[in-house]
């Protein structure tokens, strides 16, 4: 049961609700501490707002950012945010490193972004009190895909109106290319930036049917996303594959020859796709290896409702043929 002094927000996408949450309680003038392998789109949003990043390289064991440079900026940095993600769409909060953080500075805000995650599974646990503000998105290739939506969790003030800003969806769709095809400037993304935070509009819709949409979302696709998962699993070389643990939102494979192999997808009419590359290497010049290694060799295949297990089948059939070990 969710203690009264937590609230439900809703909005059109999870990062309006990061945004206004983030104004409304005046942590604008906050650093912020993230991945450096964070979505773009997040990225964009901190940028829009003005705030300075903190990037994070990421542990090479558990893949989500290092506890030991996160616990040492939380230190450094009186006035501080933590967004903690979950990549692998895996929802193993870390609780017991959220209260050691907390103890070492009683201002710290958290916000766990669970926007990869199954947004069918939440529950308010007491244990997510600690957490300042949960995300959930139901917007398009989620766990849960409405094509629109997210909530959060909060104990703060929080809008339920949607963020707007100067968006041009060209300048934003060339920023997001260039960076998974090639390395653009910080001072191309600097000169772009105020104009590449993705907005759409906001769909109307009870907290009852929204809820209700999602759980049926979820048990018509369920069973679908298991059998490609399977298939994916027991078809693609050992060799490839990353820990089953790590396969909840997407299906991933490490390879030798990454830009080749997704040609090679690509040119079947089938689809895949990269790790988001290092902000943090662009922005900051700093050398995030855990981060620039996955994303150099890191493929992820879909289990989403739109690929078939046909599909998926030549997939597999195209990664066996040519993929290479490293």
């Amino acid at each position: 049961m969710m203690n009264c002094d937590y609230k439900i927000v809703y909005s059109n996408r999870a990062l309006s609700v990061l945004h206004n949450y983030i104004i409304d309680n005046n942590l604008d003038g906050h650093s912020i501490v993230l991945p450096t392998n964070i979505c773009h789109d997040v990225f964009f949003l901190f940028a829009n707002i003005g705030m300075n990043q903190i990037f994070v390289d990421i542990d090479e064991n558990t893949l989500e950012v290092d506890n030991k440079i996160v616990s040492k900026h939380t230190i450094e940095y009186t006035n501080l945010i933590l967004l903690w993600n979950h990549p692998y769409g895996i929802n193993n909060v870390p609780y017991n490193f959220f209260n050691q953080l907390k103890r070492l500075n009683k201002n710290l805000t958290i916000i766990d972004d669970r926007c990869l995650c199954n947004a069918s599974n939440h529950t308010h646990k007491p244990e997510d009190e600690i957490i300042d503000l949960i995300l959930y998105s139901t917007g398009y290739a989620k766990q849960i895909d409405l094509n629109h939506g997210g909530f959060g969790i909060c104990k703060n003030n929080c809008r339920k109106n949607n963020a707007q800003f100067d968006y041009d969806s060209k300048i934003y769709t060339s920023i997001k290319k260039k960076l998974f095809i090639q390395k653009p400037s910080s001072k191309y993304i600097e000169t772009n930036i105020k104009k590449s935070w993705s907005q759409i509009k906001s769909i109307e819709i009870t907290p009852h049917k929204y809820h209700t949409a999602i759980t049926k979302e979820n048990h018509m696709w369920i069973k679908h996303k298991k059998n490609i998962k399977e298939l994916y699993k027991n078809e693609i070389k050992n060799e490839f594959q990353y820990k089953n643990r790590f396969n909840d939102w997407r299906f991933n494979i490490l390879v030798k020859n990454k830009k080749n192999l997704l040609e090679k997808i690509f040119q079947e009419d089938l689809f895949a796709s990269g790790h988001y590359p290092s902000i943090g290497s662009l922005m900051s010049k700093n050398i995030f290896p855990n981060a620039e290694y996955l994303y150099n060799h890191t493929i992820n295949l879909l289990l989403d409702k739109y690929y078939t297990p046909e599909m998926a089948k030549r997939t597999v059939e195209i990664i066996n043929k040519y993929g290479q070990a490293i």
